[in-house]
């Protein structure tokens, strides 16, 4: 965010982006997500931090140390109240936006 552009532009210090294209071969994690790929990029020594909009699953935290938050993402799931009992025969609601046709 912009936070971390500025607290990085007023160090000053030498910062390389990292890609799929340059995280290096030795890294033992072979799973889709760049976050956790730079956790252990960390982890081995090959870069001194990782700046971004991390969330700190258990597996990163297990990788590598955190620092304090600078920015929060705030998350709540808002649902609607069911008045009615629930029975088998509610599944078939799913498949009420389709037509008959469809499912032949």
């Amino acid at each position: 965010g912009e936070t971390v552009d500025k607290v990085i532009r007023t160090l000053g210090p030498r910062v390389t982006a990292m890609t799929r294209a340059n995280f290096s071969q030795s890294n033992p994690y072979k799973g889709g997500s760049s976050y956790t790929r730079c956790a252990w990029e960390v982890y081995l020594g090959n870069v001194d931090m990782c700046v971004g909009n991390f969330w700190e699953t258990e597996e990163r935290r297990a990788i590598s140390s955190f620092t304090s938050s600078m920015e929060v993402d705030l998350m709540m799931l808002l649902t609607s109240p069911v008045n009615s009992g629930f029975d088998v025969s509610s599944l078939k609601g799913i498949f009420r936006p389709f037509h008959d046709d469809v499912w032949g």
